[in-house]
């Protein structure tokens, strides 16, 4: 819900969502225009269709219980590398390397000087970053380097 989308605009739909839907089940079992209508305002609806289509998965292929696991979360629908790896430091504690464009733009000030990262995503800058994550709490540094790298 907060992608590309103001913390103070989601608030209320998160909490809104959570209390119509709070298992996976619930919202793989709900009709999909109430869970467009709940959307409404955030923007892509699509993401919604997405979302409750991972929920569906979770419920078929994994008892209900959201995996702990990035190959099986970059199988369901919509998700990518970014959100697999968010899910698994966020979720689930994992030292996992979350690269968003303010942690690219901090690695990269301090690797090479430069202020911007390159459009896509490298392999070094993956192998540097999980140099740095790798004994720590992928949650609290992601979390932090995000805000360094906002300023």
């Amino acid at each position: 819900m907060l992608q590309q989308t103001q913390v103070d605009r989601v608030t209320p739909k998160w909490l809104d969502w959570m209390h119509r839907w709070p298992t996976p089940h619930d919202l793989a079992s709900a009709p999909i225009a109430d869970v467009l209508r709940a959307w409404q305002g955030l923007g892509y609806p699509r993401r919604a269709m997405r979302l409750q289509a991972c929920a569906q998965v979770i419920v078929n292929d994994f008892q209900g219980e959201v995996p702990a696991d990035e190959a099986a979360l970059l199988a369901m629908p919509g998700i990518g590398h970014y959100t697999a790896a968010a899910i698994c430091a966020f979720a689930f504690q994992l030292p996992t390397v979350v690269l968003d464009t303010n942690i690219r733009r901090v690695i990269e000030r301090a690797w090479s000087g430069l202020s911007m990262p390159t459009a896509h995503l490298t392999k070094p800058e993956i192998e540097r970053a999980t140099a740095l994550v790798r004994e720590r709490d992928g949650a609290r540094w992601s979390a932090a380097v995000m805000e360094l790298g906002a300023i």
